[in-house]
């Protein structure tokens, strides 16, 4: 079962958002992005936290299992609960600063 496998920090992959949670964040993020539904921004959140980290895209997981994502060329940050649900995605004012605070405030170990 994934939510097992994501609690017990074995390929952990994220599943998407909380159902009751994910209008609210895509009507508060849509001007962020191009899509046109809720679905569209869903899939988009949940293939980026599951992408793959590289030159541009950084990660980390908090203390408490949170991990966050950020793509330093496209200023994208997402974060998920360590059971895999998304916890939001959007493109932040700050940029990387943002990014770096958040790795200050909460990181703890590189993914």
């Amino acid at each position: 079962d994934i939510y097992k496998n994501n609690l017990s920090n074995k390929d952990w992959q994220a599943v998407g958002f909380n159902p009751n949670k994910l209008e609210k964040h895509f009507i508060k993020h849509s001007d962020d992005f191009e899509f046109k539904t809720k679905e569209e921004y869903e899939e988009f959140a949940k293939n980026f936290m599951n992408k793959e980290i590289s030159e541009t895209v950084e990660s980390f997981r908090s203390d408490d299992g949170y991990v966050f994502k950020y793509d330093i060329k496209n200023n994208i940050f997402a974060d998920a609960k360590p059971n895999g649900i998304t916890e939001t995605c959007y493109k932040p004012t700050r940029g990387l600063e943002y990014w770096k605070d958040q790795v200050k405030k909460y990181g703890k170990e590189k993914m």
